[in-house]
């Protein structure tokens, strides 16, 4: 990767994690893995490898190691919520793009191809429907359960919405 790559990387990444809701968030909040929600617009696409594309979507700035992929012998799939909603577990964002390629092919492939060989297989360079960022991961005891609440409570309104 060139150095302007890695340099907009950090940018995201950094812009990610410092994220907050529209009401004010506690120091606590503000630091630690962010919790992304999100819909889909094919089920499909929860099996698919994520990239994250520049500003203007005309090239992948970062690509996930095989071992972001599968961890502790699973596979880092989005975790399902209720009413078609996904809870991320790969480090996603609003340049986010879904590859044709499923976890099994993508770590199937040889080492040595390149962001252009990435490029060509993008499925998908606008694969939301909806996506919010609801401060750290942290927060949560039982995130899969209070995350559920919060959307049957309509309280996703009070995340930031990156994506509607």
């Amino acid at each position: 990767m060139n150095l302007n790559a890695i340099s907009s990387l950090i940018i995201i990444l950094v812009l990610c994690l410092c994220c907050t809701r529209k009401s004010s968030l506690n120091d606590f909040d503000r630091y630690g893995p962010p919790t992304m929600i999100y819909k889909i617009k094919e089920d499909s696409y929860k099996t698919l490898v994520p990239v994250m594309l520049s500003a203007d979507k005309s090239e992948i700035i970062a690509y996930p190691s095989k071992h972001d992929l599968y961890k502790n012998n699973e596979y880092t799939y989005p975790t399902a919520l209720i009413k078609g909603y996904y809870l991320d577990n790969r480090g996603i964002s609003a340049q986010t793009a879904f590859l044709k390629l499923s976890y099994e092919m993508y770590l199937k492939m040889e080492d040595g191809f390149t962001v252009k060989d990435l490029f060509s297989k993008i499925k998908d360079k606008n694969p939301f429907v909806e996506l919010y960022n609801c401060g750290s991961r942290f927060k949560f005891k039982d995130e899969v359960k209070e995350i559920n609440q919060m959307i049957l409570k309509n309280k996703l309104k009070d995340c930031k919405c990156l994506i509607k």
